[in-house]
């Protein structure tokens, strides 16, 4: 009787020592995995102490509950075995605890992945808010839109896709306020194929274009101007706004024609947008462009333009406006 106890004792301490190098192990394969996600590299602007104790008891959790199992089990069956039988199945409990534990990394390691990048959304979902906050507070904060290339980046790196679109959105507004087009047309080609851009955001693209096409002339600033436009009204059909900024484009084209056939073409563009308009169904449509419309008309740079291609159009304005007001009732 006194070697089965013997043998029970040495197996009890077999299994805590198996036990304790597994635990050991699999903490080190764990930690070595976080620590590449807690790298100082990574962006971040909220501290991550409070993270890292919770991440370390959810470890914790996790791998002992795995082998709290199974040693209740072993010392269950090795109270009731005896011997060499005890002794021959704790070798075998041995190898099995280490198979399941090899089994579990892999699921273990891909729940931590799935905890690590949720928390890591979240919390570049809260930089975003404060970011935008910031720029309510102060728009002309120097670090404003360096910050913001920095969270767009980490938020590729971990494909964070349903933020991409706002982030570019919000940076594009900053680039705006700055009135660098050849830098928003970067972002924008930098993005654009894969991800869903807002309309907003090729619509401040499609503004600075014609800014520019306005004070250079230059038939790249035109083009993208016509590409932005119609990329905006592809997202949002009933957006008013880029119909405007192509009135207001083609009416450049006529005033500053050089040959009656290029003012004729030029009218005809104008003829197109404002055609679509009135015999689209959506009066906010029609509501969205007199908006613009009149935005520009008190726009030393453009009111010229406007005016005088209401005065060739008065008929088509007219009624352009007259399905506003219908809008408006």
């Amino acid at each position: 009787m006194k070697t089965v106890y013997s043998f029970l004792i040495v197996c009890l301490v077999s299994l805590s020592i198996v036990s304790a190098q597994t635990d050991s192990i699999q903490q080190q394969k764990i930690q070595k995995e976080i620590q590449e996600y807690l790298s100082e590299k990574n962006y971040t602007r909220i501290p991550n102490t409070d993270f890292d104790k919770i991440l370390q008891n959810e470890i914790d959790t996790k791998v002992k509950s795995g082998l709290t199992y199974w040693m209740t089990l072993i010392s269950v069956i090795i109270a009731v075995s005896g011997g060499v039988a005890a002794f021959a199945f704790n070798l075998k409990i041995k190898q099995v605890v280490h198979n399941e534990i090899e089994s579990k990394n892999a699921e273990l390691l891909e729940s931590l992945d799935k905890m690590m990048i949720e928390s890591k959304m979240n919390k570049l979902r809260m930089d975003f808010e404060v970011l935008k906050e910031d720029h309510k507070l102060n728009p002309n904060q120097p670090t404003l839109k360096s910050d913001t290339y920095l969270l767009l980046e980490e938020c590729v790196h971990i494909k964070f896709d349903s933020l991409i679109p706002e982030v570019v959105d919000f940076l594009g507004c900053i680039i705006f306020s700055e009135r660098h087009i050849d830098e928003l047309d970067l972002l924008i080609r930098t993005y654009e194929r894969n991800y869903n851009l807002k309309a907003t955001t090729c619509m401040n693209a499609a503004i600075l274009s014609v800014e520019y096409y306005n004070m250079e002339g230059t038939k790249r600033y035109k083009d993208n101007c016509i590409k932005y436009c119609h990329n905006s009204i592809d997202k949002m059909s009933w957006y008013g706004e880029p119909r405007g900024i192509l009135i207001l484009l083609h009416a450049m084209d006529f005033v500053k024609a050089e040959s009656q056939q290029m003012k004729e073409t030029a009218l005809k563009e104008v003829q197109k947008v404002l055609a679509n308009i009135l015999k689209g169904s959506s009066n906010y449509i029609a509501t969205n462009t007199c908006d613009r419309l009149d935005r520009d008309k008190n726009h030393d740079a453009f009111k010229e333009y406007l005016q005088v291609i209401q005065n060739e159009l008065p008929d088509e304005f007219n009624k352009l406006y007259a399905k506003a007001i219908i809008e408006n009732q």
